[in-house]
């Protein structure tokens, strides 16, 4: 079973038109925004056989950040959350 909307729900003229033309854009990172976006490393097959060793570089790279703006973090789910908010503790 599909999540795709059936044939007969879709607006075919919605795709005629580029993401710029529906108001959608790719700010410069220096541009004006609320805060920066990043993902809680998760997948091992990003980082194989090493993804603990990340948690701590990354926790600093987030602290820096955090000096100059608002960070906001992706996670999956609340184990996830309180792992991250455990992490960020520690270093």
């Amino acid at each position: 079973m599909s999540n795709f909307p059936p044939k007969e729900h879709l607006n075919i003229n919605q795709f005629d038109y580029s993401p710029k033309q529906q108001g959608y854009a790719f700010p410069a990172e220096w541009a004006k925004h609320e805060a920066t976006w990043l993902s809680w490393p998760h997948k091992e097959a990003s980082w194989p056989d090493k993804i603990e060793t990340i948690y701590k570089p990354y926790c600093e790279f987030i602290k820096i950040v955090a000096e100059g703006e608002k960070v906001r973090i992706n996670v999956k789910d609340e184990e996830m959350k309180a792992f991250a908010v455990a992490e960020l503790k520690k270093s």
